[in-house]
């Protein structure tokens, strides 16, 4: 590429950027100020302790970015193959990659999903002496940047939900990515009511920054007439929509729908438990109401 990751590189340490398209080679060099080569990585003798790996990860016909590793370029298979060769490496994913989808993946590594306020934007493959355990989540913020990791997957405590007084917790989506629920309902005393919603309960809230907790107001089945009579009763004026796994579609439109001139704002959470649909009906983040 054009030497953005070489860039933080090149501050603290020796860097040789290779890339097979000579301009960007040139670029990379001016931007870095390291060495850099044009040539096939794969080809290239390369006498370094590790190794950064950036496949191109666009289907430049299609415009739209490539989440399997078949379509990369550099492939999975060639991937593999300089893995073998040099253990210790960082390989750029994407954060749509599936981690359990990785033929390519050493026995020791690790992968590590990173969220900037809240937005999920990266996935990094760490091999070798590079790797501290099996799965990781990073959140970077204006407040500075933490850190939760685990030698195996921690899958969320599933309990019935009780939404009376209840808080239900959004986690951020790092954590969620990389597997980890279970570590917060372990230290929070939290459950998924469902297993996989990815959305967690309990009797209060979490102050953690992995979690945004929503205090329960009411839950009902999911029924927009009933919605809009409980709205109305409770004088609404701006309604926010969020869902889980597609639960409810059309979220823009019903957002207006429900919406109103009322003094209190809401946020109604569409979710889908088993068969049924349900309406949970929360203040709007950062108020706990009365």
């Amino acid at each position: 590429g054009i030497g953005g990751d070489a860039m933080a590189f090149a501050q603290t340490m020796n860097t040789l950027g290779i890339d097979l398209d000579p301009l960007k080679v040139w670029m990379a060099g001016r931007n870095a100020g390291c060495e850099t080569t044009c040539g096939d990585a794969l080809q290239t003798e390369i006498h370094s302790d590790a190794i950064h790996i950036d496949p191109a990860r666009r289907d430049l016909q299609k415009g739209s970015r490539e989440h399997a590793p078949s379509g990369w370029s550099p492939d999975g298979d060639a991937l593999q193959a300089l893995l073998a060769r040099h253990p210790n490496a960082a390989v750029k994913m994407g954060p749509g990659i599936d981690p359990e989808n990785l033929p390519f993946r050493p026995h020791k590594s690790e992968v590590e999903f990173i969220s900037m306020d809240g937005d999920l934007k990266q996935a990094i493959l760490w091999t070798g002496s590079l790797s501290t355990g099996r799965n990781r989540a990073t959140r970077c913020s204006a407040d500075g940047q933490i850190t939760l990791g685990s030698h195996q997957p921690e899958p969320a405590v599933v309990r019935e939900a009780r939404w009376s007084d209840s808080w239900l917790h959004v986690p951020d989506p790092a954590i969620e990515r990389a597997r980890l629920l279970g570590l917060l309902c372990r230290d929070w005393e939290l459950a998924e009511p469902v297993s996989g919603l990815g959305l967690l309960l309990s009797d209060k809230p979490a102050r953690t920054p992995w979690l945004t907790p929503y205090r329960v107001v009411h839950q009902m089945s999911w029924r927009a007439d009933r919605i809009k009579d409980w709205l109305r009763e409770h004088d609404a004026g701006q309604v926010e929509i969020r869902t889980r796994g597609r639960a409810i579609n059309e979220v823009d439109s019903l957002r207006a729908e429900f919406s109103g001139d009322g003094d209190n704002s809401w946020t109604i959470f569409g979710l889908r438990l088993g068969s049924s649909r349900i309406a949970v009906v929360t203040y709007p983040k950062g108020q706990e109401g009365d």
